[in-house]
């Protein structure tokens, strides 16, 4: 895991850990995996939004966005997502290890399900913290990464130049609310995801 290498490196000129260090450690680890796998994300993004209907399955469509787009158009979005990936795992694992120092009596305590479920609420509490911070910028990223497969036509809006236009003109008419559209479903998963990975990463390091 890319966050424990970078919390490494940290540790060879600071011994002592801290919330920054959990923080920075976090990001970095958000930003390089972001960068790695953005291509797959894009493409996926374009299957599930059914924008290119006449391509069927991942390399049909990543060749497609070569072909219209040139090969940086796989890269479309992608300053949204390095920008939100930072905040996004540096919360996470910042809330998440500031609140197991807060109730370390509980998540190191002797009885192992009390632990377990004290582990657990904060992971839950760190992913939905990390989801509702970042949300806006998901939502301006997926605003940009179907917009490359519209047509452009006189009847369509004209696709946004940078995420800085997107976020103004998406203020300007749809208002705040906006950019926190279909924010249920996402808050979920993240609880569940954070809920499990925390715990499981720790029991996984302990044996």
């Amino acid at each position: 895991m890319m966050v424990d290498v970078y919390k490494n490196i940290f540790k060879k000129y600071s011994p002592t850990q801290n919330l920054m260090h959990s923080f920075v450690a976090g990001s970095m680890g958000g930003i390089t995996a972001s960068a790695a796998t953005y291509p797959l994300e894009l493409v996926r993004t374009r299957i599930a939004g059914m924008v290119t209907p006449t391509e069927r399955g991942i390399w049909r469509t990543f060749i497609g966005i070569i072909r219209r787009e040139g090969f940086l158009g796989l890269y479309k979005g992608l300053s949204p997502t390095l920008i939100g990936a930072m905040p996004f795992e540096g919360v996470r694992f910042g809330v998440y290890d500031t609140l197991k120092s807060i109730f370390k009596i509980y998540t190191e305590s002797e009885v192992q399900w009390v632990a377990r479920m004290a582990e657990m609420t904060c992971a839950s509490s760190a992913g939905m913290a990390a989801t509702l911070f970042v949300f806006p910028n998901d939502t301006v990223r997926r605003m940009m990464q179907v917009q490359g497969a519209l047509p452009d036509v006189g009847s369509q809006k004209k696709p946004y130049k940078n995420f800085i236009e997107c976020y103004v003109d998406t203020y300007r008419n749809q208002g705040f609310g906006r950019f926190y559209r279909g924010l249920s479903m996402p808050c979920n998963i993240m609880v569940f995801l954070s809920c499990n990975c925390f715990p499981c990463k720790g029991v996984a390091m302990v044996r």
